[in-house]
């Protein structure tokens, strides 16, 4: 690994990198066994990081020397939106981000602790992972390349945050149950709340939230982290100290990081009533963090919105709400679902959205003729009955 780091640190290397940024990696390998002497796989494998992290990963990206690993472990890190999001939870004295990985999460937690640890059992990833943080101008992390099951055997220290991101894969497939990543969480978890009051664990968002506070206990907070119109993260607070019902949190960030957050309790959406309505002025889509966390009707009512149907997860007012925590339309009119629907958008060109509605978006534009794109929507969904609409997005 250091031969590694020090052949792709050549800056005529990192030149290369950065101007070859769109080839195409196949074909580069396929041309050249090396390249300027370097094997050319191990170049193919820093521009996909390199591709990847622009977007990911800016300040890595913008960092002259950064140097990538597999696109397994570029998958699996944090991006840095959430990693910051995370990072405005907490702060002490002490953590230790036992699957460091990639070292993304470790990098924002030691902004908020005078000392964090790196634990990852991966020893080829350490001197990366150094030379990585060394150029970011981290000074005080210390790296453990060890099992998190070896590092709590081996030391006795007593921390304020243990951060966990199990490996959610087996092989080459996904899985989503605790009992199946790596390490098991839920063999673990009674050892990690001795060392520390804290211990926040990184999920897929396709968990399930209930069968993963039944599995866990002592769960404090659910955070269903969306960025970018995408569930990105779920965050498991967990505390030494805990009794009662979870607090579940659907974080939603703008592109700068900033969130809109919506928190409740299951048993709030219970209690939570909502009527319903045929579609009036303005339309009310949750952002995806609401529907994922599952406050179908307590969004509704918090807004004084009703909604168009039991399964149809859109809500409807006369009046716009700015603070509404997700997509507002201006509903123009309800329409057919026939070719003289063409004539009715600019190009016959319409952002096609379907909600509880029997027929695909494909199908839509076979029916209708329509293409999809424009500026003006169409929404085909269910109250009492099937409906089709014409709207303007206003945000």
């Amino acid at each position: 690994m250091v031969k590694f780091i020090s052949l792709l640190s050549q800056p005529e290397i990192q030149q290369f990198i950065i101007d070859n940024e769109q080839s195409d990696v196949q074909k580069l390998v396929l041309r050249h066994n090396e390249i300027l002497g370097v094997p050319s796989s191990w170049i193919a494998q820093q521009i996909l990081g390199r591709r990847k992290a622009k977007q990911k990963l800016p300040k890595w990206y913008d960092t002259p020397g950064i140097i990538y690993p597999p696109s397994v472990n570029m998958e699996q890190c944090s991006s840095e939106v959430t990693a910051k999001y995370k990072q405005s939870l907490v702060g002490r004295h002490h953590a230790a981000d036992l699957t460091g990985g990639f070292g993304v999460d470790t990098f924002f937690l030691s902004k908020k602790f005078y000392l964090t640890e790196y634990v990852e059992p991966d020893e080829s990833l350490l001197p990366l992972v150094r030379h990585n943080l060394s150029l970011l101008g981290v000074q005080n992390i210390v790296f453990h390349p060890q099992p998190v099951e070896n590092f709590l055997a081996n030391h006795t220290a007593m921390y304020d945050l243990l951060y966990l991101d199990p490996s959610r894969r087996q092989s080459s497939r996904k899985v989503f149950r605790f009992a199946d990543c790596t390490p098991d969480v839920i063999k673990l978890r009674s050892k990690l709340l001795k060392r520390s009051p804290h211990l926040l664990i990184k999920a897929s968002p396709l968990m399930d939230l209930k069968q993963s506070s039944r599995e866990l206990n002592a769960v404090d907070q659910f955070i269903v982290l969306a960025a970018e119109g995408e569930c990105k993260e779920l965050l498991i607070s967990l505390r030494r100290e805990k009794g009662g019902e979870p607090t579940i949190h659907a974080v939603d960030l703008d592109r700068e990081g900033e969130p809109t957050p919506f928190a409740f309790t299951w048993s709030q959406e219970k209690k939570a009533s909502v009527d319903f309505s045929a579609p009036r002025a303005y339309l009310y889509e949750p952002n995806l963090a609401i529907m994922k966390a599952g406050a179908f009707k307590l969004v509704g009512q918090r807004f004084g919105l009703y909604k168009l149907g039991p399964d149809t997860h859109l809500y409807t007012a006369e009046e716009k709400i700015n603070s509404f925590p997700g997509r507002i339309f201006k509903v123009v009119e309800e329409v057919g679902l026939d070719r003289k629907l063409v004539e009715r958008f600019a190009g016959g060109f319409a952002n096609i959205l379907t909600r509880n509605y029997p027929l695909s978006v494909d199908a839509i534009k076979k029916k209708s003729g329509l293409a999809e794109g424009g500026t003006r929507y169409l929404i085909a969904t269910k109250t009492t009955k099937n409906v089709v609409l014409v709207a303007d997005r206003l945000r």
